[in-house]
């Protein structure tokens, strides 16, 4: 799904974690923490980010509302009706671990 034409998956993912409430941008960061999680490097990640606190707090509460989102059920819906499959327990749980990661390595 995310080429090597596209932007660098750190950055992708940060781009996709800016804007709220869209559904495609929900999908999108799925897919990438499943797909391409194990390649984006926390720690550079989380060094860009640091560096502007207002910036920072709007990407622990995405994440956080991406993390609630799994939860309640909703992005299982959701990935069924855009892909046509189901998250497995042991992908919901690989999304909720990346998210927590980073939200504990951006406490504020």
């Amino acid at each position: 799904m995310y080429g090597t034409c596209c932007r660098p998956r750190k950055t992708l993912l940060v781009l996709k974690l800016v804007p709220t409430g869209r559904i495609k941008d929900a999908i999108d960061v799925l897919s990438l923490l499943l797909d391409r999680g194990e390649e984006i490097n926390s720690t550079v990640l989380i060094s860009r980010i640091l560096e502007e606190v207002n910036f920072r707090r709007h990407l622990v509460s995405q994440l956080r509302s991406y993390a609630d989102f799994v939860r309640r059920g909703e992005a299982g819906r959701l990935w069924f009706s855009i892909t046509g499959s189901r998250l497995s327990l042991t992908e919901k749980r690989k999304i909720l671990k990346f998210i927590r990661e980073i939200v504990n390595l951006l406490k504020i």
